[in-house]
């Protein structure tokens, strides 16, 4: 009989035991929390990498003839936004910034905005591959009842 309990008591320590570490894995390995890399479609790049794509845009930007209505933003840049609010919770906002490569090709420059409105830089400028994003106009649903003018 002694030897029956004492099998018992180790098969149920062994098997709480395993039930610790097992769920112990779950929440360790199943949490949110700043993903290890980023989404596809956004790179982070260097202030100083920032600016210079930002002076290669304005080079070729237009200024608008009326007034800004909106803006297009496109799920690569709300995955930048999801990804530095992941890094940094205490964020007060965010900014977009337009760029452009060498090649042309516009892209937006994603950073983090503190409480004191000022953008935050250091290692957290994402860039994104997003030539549809702008200002409307030019960047408009034009049959769009928000935009109709009548």
């Amino acid at each position: 009989m002694k030897m029956n309990k004492f099998a018992l008591v180790s098969a149920s320590f062994f098997l709480g035991a395993i039930t610790v570490v097992s769920v112990f894995a779950l929440v360790s390995f199943t949490r949110g929390g700043a993903p290890s890399s980023a989404p596809a479609g956004i790179s982070l790049v260097s202030a100083t990498d920032a600016n210079t794509l930002l002076k290669a845009y304005l080079t070729i930007a237009d200024t608008p003839a009326r007034p800004v209505n909106g803006m297009f933003l496109d799920l690569q840049q709300l995955n930048a936004m999801n990804t530095l609010a992941g890094k940094n919770p205490n964020l007060s906002g965010f900014r977009i910034y337009f760029g452009r490569e060498k090649t042309g090709v516009q892209v937006g420059l994603v950073v983090g905005v503190d409480s004191q409105n000022a953008d935050l830089v250091t290692n957290s400028i994402y860039k994104t591959d997003s030539p549809k994003t702008g200002p409307c106009p030019p960047v408009c649903d034009v049959s769009s009842p928000i935009t109709k003018s009548n």
